[in-house]
């Protein structure tokens, strides 16, 4: 008799991979603008907070 991993290999190399692999591109295609939008708030905070460190960064001068 077929050991039981044997069996679930076998099992499992039979199926379709297409619904992973649309599954997969759904999840990236939703999280992708999201980590985009999530790197730009970090860039300028970053920035924001360099330039409070070096001194350049006033909060009473109005911007323009």
């Amino acid at each position: 008799s077929d050991h039981p991993l044997e069996t679930l290999a076998l099992g499992l190399s039979n199926l379709s991979m297409f619904p992973f692999f649309d599954t997969a591109h759904y999840i990236i295609s939703v999280m992708k603008p999201v980590t985009c939008a999530a790197s730009r708030f970090t860039l300028l905070l970053s920035s924001t907070l360099l330039k409070y460190l070096e001194g350049e960064w006033d909060s009473t001068r109005p911007r323009v």
